[in-house]
C-alpha cells in the first residue's frame, strides 16, 4: 500500500499523476528517459506510458526525440507550476502510515525526520533512526517507497540503542545537534529519549 494513498492530491489527481509531477517539478529543466521515470516513480511501464501520453496531449510534458533516445521534459505552464507549493507537502496520513509501517520492522526506539520530509534543503540528514533487530529487506523497500513519494533520494542514519546511548553520553556533536534541533519532527520516541522536543505529526 502506498504511503500517499490518503493524500488529498492523490484523490484529486491520482497517485500516478502525483508521482510523475513530483519528479518533473523537482527538476524542472531536467529531461528524463522512460527508464529513469520508472526508477523514480516505481510506476510500471504500461501505466507510465499511458500517463505520459495524456500529459503530452494536454501539453504538460514535452516529448523530445533524437537519434539516440526519447526523453520527456516538463512544459512549465502556469497551472502546473502552481502545484509546486503544495505537491511536496506531505500529508498527516503519510506520516501516520510511515510511522505504522516502520514500527513493524523491528524494535524502533526513536525516529526523527527533517530535511526532505519538511522541505528543508540545509539539514545534514533527512531521517535519524535508533532501532534494534530491524528487518533490512522491509526497511530498504520502505525507503524506496519514501524516495518515490519525495521524488528524491534521502539520507539517513541508523544507530542501535547501544550505539546511540554511547554517542549521547560522549556528547557526540552530530547526535546532540539532531536532538536539540527544534525544527525537526519526532515520529516515534518510545523511551522519551528526546523529552524536550514535542512529538509531532507534521501537518
Amino acid at each position: 500500500m502506498s504511503l500517499s494513498v490518503k493524500s488529498p492530491l492523490v484523490y484529486l489527481l491520482g497517485i500516478e499523476k502525483v508521482k510523475i509531477l513530483k519528479v518533473f517539478l523537482k527538476d524542472r529543466r531536467q529531461a528524463f528517459t522512460l527508464d529513469e521515470l520508472i526508477a523514480k516513480t516505481h510506476i510500471v511501464n504500461s501505466a507510465l506510458k499511458a500517463e505520459l501520453r495524456q500529459a503530452i496531449k494536454y501539453n504538460i510534458i514535452q516529448e523530445v526525440k533524437d537519434k539516440k533516445q526519447i526523453t520527456y521534459i516538463l512544459n512549465p505552464i502556469e497551472e502546473v507550476l502552481a502545484l509546486e507549493s503544495v505537491i511536496f507537502r506531505l500529508s498527516q496520513s503519510f506520516f501516520e502510515a510511515f510511522s505504522q509501517k516502520l514500527d513493524k520492522m523491528g524494535n524502533i526506539h526513536l525516529c526523527i525526520v527533517m530535511g526532505a520530509f519538511l522541505q528543508r534543503e540545509n539539514d545534514r540528514i533527512d531521517m535519524f533512526l535508533v532501532a534494534d533487530d530491524i528487518n533490512e529487506k522491509k526497511f530498504d523497500a520502505l525507503i524506496q517507497d519514501i524516495e518515490a513519494e519525495l521524488a528524491q533520494e534521502i539520507t539517513y542514519t541508523v544507530l542501535t540503542l547501544k550505539e546511540f546511548e554511547y554517542r549521547q553520553n560522549m556528547f557526540d556533536k552530530f547526535v546532540l545537534d539532531i536532538l536539540e534541533n527544534k525544527n525537526c519532527h519526532i515520529l516515534i520516541d518510545k523511551s522519551v529519549i528526546s523529552s524536550d522536543n514535542e512529538i509531532v505529526t507534521p501537518r
